[in-house]
């Protein structure tokens, strides 16, 4: 299909602008929100791209866990991304198996994503005992997906999965110790949470996801390291678990996949307040 946009802006659609109804399927929340203000009262307002009002406070979501945020450095941090981005081949990356290009900043690492890149069958399901993290998405979406654990002799809620996970190493030079032992367990997998440019979701080190970005995805997130080096993965039940360990990128994969981040790099950005701050866990 096409892609299609926004008669009033110009803006790609996406698939929460589309209105079963029929009325308004050539605009997008923004403009629809904007349409429906009173500006001779408040002219000054503004709205984010999904047609919530931007307001100096974080609005809370669904889950104590996931919130968006219109941040004060979003900006920049959006600004610096680009910067990068565009002189990309003077860093050094390195590739993670799920399709996703890192840049170590001390305790900040910048991510784009694109899983034209991920190793074949990748095991993708994992916790992060190593750090809790804070990631925002600069530009992109990215859906991630939560899941509930049910070990063998709970009582598992419907549609739960069996799996198997053991403990690894995480990083490169990681993987399985002399000491992991391959356990069987269940896994619910909670609704996603859709994430849009200028949102924040948080995750505490024994929270289990799995991240499924659109291809060009950036994302940056903030690492609040624990006093280990391990992880736990996950993977189906009757099948095999196959390493996502990174490694060094190659000129040819990082221009790849910068020329696809780039391409899109301006879509679907809200616009942002200065003087907001970055909400923390609700």
């Amino acid at each position: 299909m096409a892609q299609e946009y926004c008669i009033g802006c110009t803006a790609p659609l996406l698939h929460l602008d589309r209105d079963p109804n029929g009325d308004v399927n050539a605009t997008c929340k923004r403009c629809v929100a904007e349409e429906g203000h009173d500006f001779d009262t408040e002219p000054d307002a503004t709205f984010d791209r999904i047609g919530n009002r931007e307001e100096f406070h974080t609005i809370p979501l669904t889950s104590t866990r996931f919130h968006m945020s219109t941040i004060n450095h979003v900006p920049t941090l959006r600004a610096l991304a680009l910067s990068i981005l565009q002189n990309a081949r003077q860093f050094d990356w390195t590739l993670q198996g799920f399709g996703m290009l890192r840049l170590h900043m001390g305790d900040f690492r910048l991510h784009v994503w694109d899983r034209r890149f991920a190793v074949p069958n990748v095991s993708v399901i994992h916790d992060h005992k190593q750090w809790a993290l804070q990631s925002t998405i600069l530009s992109g979406e990215l859906h991630n997906y939560r899941f509930t654990e049910y070990r063998d002799g709970d009582v598992c809620a419907p549609m739960s999965e069996r799996y198997n996970k053991f403990t690894i190493l995480a990083g490169a030079g990681g993987g399985p110790t002399k000491e992991s032992v391959t356990e069987r367990t269940w896994l619910y997998r909670n609704p996603p949470e859709i994430l849009l440019p200028g949102m924040t979701y948080t995750q505490e080190p024994d929270e289990i996801h799995e991240s499924r970005p659109i291809n060009g995805t950036v994302t940056i997130m903030r690492k609040s390291p624990t006093n280990t080096d391990e992880a736990r993965v996950f993977w189906p039940w009757g099948t095999e678990w196959v390493s996502a360990e990174p490694r060094a990128a190659t000129p040819k994969e990082v221009s790849h996949i910068v020329e696809q981040a780039l391409s899109r790099f301006d879509v679907n950005v809200p616009k942002y307040h200065s003087g907001w701050e970055l909400g923390g866990r609700s």
